[in-house]
């Protein structure tokens, strides 16, 4: 069974793009991404408390951000409660090297009907990234459809997963696995299967 992006995720989204927290030029890609692969809704809040909290981490120079992983998981867990009451340890956190290790990965969780969101490149600094929701397109095998703030030209509507692949943004390289705190060097995330 393949998953499908449900409206109400959608709808809820383009309410906080009307509400001005979200939308193409808001720094909030990861949280626009988890919401339109959810069922459920995030309130405006939600994106105020991750855009100040952004502000605050970005400032932290990467070779000592390692210190504040409980802040960043403490993140994660605001991020997700809404989403059908979800802990930071039901997060599954994935990290790939290559295109290809990267389409195992995906591929392994649209078979196990997780909730995806990834990394893309984005943008022209080597480490600049972008999350997008990934959402597998019913009926076309490899086929998905992309959803975020904003999703680049060429990977809008109806795409090949390789496309997407090829485009997947590497770890940088200061970041380091962290028993305890998967997130550190992670490059997918994923959420359960919708209850």
């Amino acid at each position: 069974m393949m998953l499908h992006c449900t409206q109400m995720s959608i709808a809820s989204y383009r309410k906080n793009v009307a509400r001005r927290v979200a939308g193409k030029y808001k720094p909030v890609c990861l949280p626009a991404a988890l919401e339109q692969i959810s069922p459920q809704a995030y309130r405006p809040q939600i994106y105020r408390e991750y855009h100040e909290f952004m502000n605050w981490f970005s400032a932290i120079p990467p070779d000592k951000s390692e210190k504040y992983n409980p802040e960043v998981e403490e993140l994660y867990e605001r991020l997700v409660r809404p989403l059908g009451g979800l802990a930071f340890e039901d997060l599954i956190f994935k990290r790939a090297n290559t295109p290809l290790g990267w389409m195992r990965i995906v591929n392994q969780l649209i078979r196990e009907e997780c909730r995806i969101v990834a990394d893309i490149r984005y943008g022209k600094t080597l480490y600049s990234s972008h999350s997008v929701g990934i959402i597998p397109v019913s009926g076309q095998e490899d086929h998905v459809q992309l959803v975020s703030t904003h999703v680049p030209k060429p990977l809008e509507g109806i795409v090949p997963l390789q496309r997407v692949a090829d485009r997947f943004m590497s770890v940088h390289p200061v970041y380091r696995h962290i028993p305890g705190y998967p997130m550190n060097d992670a490059n997918i995330i994923a959420l359960p299967p919708a209850v």
